[in-house]
């Protein structure tokens, strides 16, 4: 159903900006949420347009809470294409946004199993699960969500019906879990976006939510996705794509978009000629197609800068600990091989051309999306998360959940797949496999 309104946590008014500075810039210094950001040395691994920034929140243990064990700080990276400012903010506002999944000091938690709580708690049967198998291996971290056991709950709303529910916290903040039992899910990023407008703010987490989904599943299913057609990209992200070809490097851009019609571009940047490096991926996704292919693009290209600086990495599943330690390990020469169902024949492969789809507000853009998972019996759940010294300076932070969809995780054995999204149709799919035919290679986006 259409949204016409959001719940009042989200302030829909606009802030303005402050002239030529935002006003999330009002965070940044010594006694700030953030640090000054720092320019990335790209080492000659991104083209010279292409600005990357770095910035750090410092030590977050005085609001995650001392008693609670955990990274002292979390980051943030911002690219641009000759927009060096544009770069710095959104490195500002994506260390923002990682400190405020460490924040939960002001919201009042409920301590509760999902069975006493009913209609009024997210279903824990409806939250992603390992299989069986999974399960057994020495080394998963997780176990089934209990519906009994009593876990920690945080006050949230499900955007399309507009009811209030409660989120399990975990899945909400990036907060280390108090009990075995709320060990069923692996705290992550994806869904969580800041902006200046609550209704912004949920489209990016959504964007995020269904770029996840469709990454995991591609890879889980080893779909042979469609290529892309050229004629679908600008003549900008065409330059990035020369920018690499001559230098010995191969952009290739698929259509990952799944049964939620919601276009997702996927990149595979491969470097035939470098052992280390050979192959590495990103996705984007959205309605502007050129945009999200140069999203795909420059973030494959970022993530390609942070893997060369990286020698070693764990040779053992259960050793992952760092985020990047899958892509690491994946883009290695070696491990040609399991991209062969994306990158075999590709040439041969049909070309998509998903349609560039525009919209007269971002209330109309977030009334579509929510449509399209509606029509697919999807529940989506937001949650504030806003610290009051963002509010503040005029910014909202939201997490986004979307239960139905595959979660991406960076743990190889934990990749969910018990959850029965690997068992939909998708446009690039032949049949359904079964759990033992899923891909068993680690996620190689980090």
């Amino acid at each position: 159903m259409p949204v016409t309104a959001p719940h009042p946590v989200f302030d829909p008014t606009p802030v303005p900006a402050r002239g030529d500075r935002w006003a999330i810039e009002d965070l940044v210094g010594p006694f700030g949420v953030v640090t000054e950001p720092q320019r990335g040395d790209t080492r000659g691994w991104l083209p010279p347009e292409v600005s990357l920034y770095v910035a750090s929140s410092g030590d977050v243990s005085t609001v995650r809470g001392e008693d609670i064990p955990g990274p002292p700080g979390v980051g943030g990276a911002g690219r641009g294409v000759n927009d060096p400012a544009l770069a710095r903010r959104v490195a500002i506002c994506e260390a923002v946004e990682r400190y405020a999944m460490m924040h939960a000091r002001r919201f009042e938690l409920i301590t509760a199993t999902a069975a006493e709580l009913g209609a009024d708690a997210l279903p824990l049967d409806d939250v992603a699960r390992c299989s069986s198998a999974e399960l057994r291996r020495s080394g998963c971290p997780l176990v089934l969500p209990d519906p009994d056991a009593p876990i920690r709950w945080v006050e949230g709303i499900e955007l399309i019906s507009r009811e209030p529910r409660l989120v399990p916290l975990v899945m909400s903040h990036m907060l280390p879990t108090r009990t075995r039992q709320e060990n069923f899910w692996l705290p992550i990023s994806t869904g969580c976006a800041i902006h200046r407008t609550p209704i912004t703010a949920l489209l990016s987490g959504l964007y995020e939510t269904i770029e996840r989904d469709a990454l995991s599943v591609a890879w889980l299913r080893s779909l042979p996705l469609p290529r892309i057609d050229p004629s679908s990209i600008s003549p900008a992200t065409q330059q990035l794509v020369d920018w690499y070809r001559d230098r010995q490097m191969v952009v290739h851009l698929f259509d990952a978009t799944t049964d939620v019609a919601i276009p997702s571009v996927y990149c595979v940047m491969e470097a035939p000629n470098d052992t280390r490096v050979a192959q590495n991926v990103a996705c984007a996704t959205g309605f502007d197609i050129p945009a999200i292919a140069e999203k795909a693009i420059l973030e494959a290209a970022a993530v390609r800068a942070a893997l060369k600086e990286r020698l070693n990495t764990p040779r053992r599943y259960r050793d992952f600990s760092e985020p990047i330690d899958g892509a690491v390990y994946m883009g290695r020469a070696s491990r040609r091989k399991a991209f062969s169902f994306l990158l075999d024949d590709v040439d041969r492969r049909p070309a998509s051309m998903p349609a560039t789809r525009t919209f007269d507000s971002a209330e109309a853009e977030l009334a579509h999306v929510l449509r399209l998972l509606g029509d697919k019996g999807m529940a989506v759940y937001a949650v504030d998360m806003s610290p009051r010294e963002v509010e503040q300076v005029g910014y909202c932070v939201v997490r986004v959940l979307v239960p139905a969809m595959q979660p991406m995780s960076l743990i190889p054995l934990a990749q969910y797949r018990g959850h029965a999204r690997l068992r939909h149709e998708h446009p690039a799919a032949t049949g359904v496999q079964r759990t033992r035919e899923l891909n068993p290679w680690p996620q190689p986006m980090p």
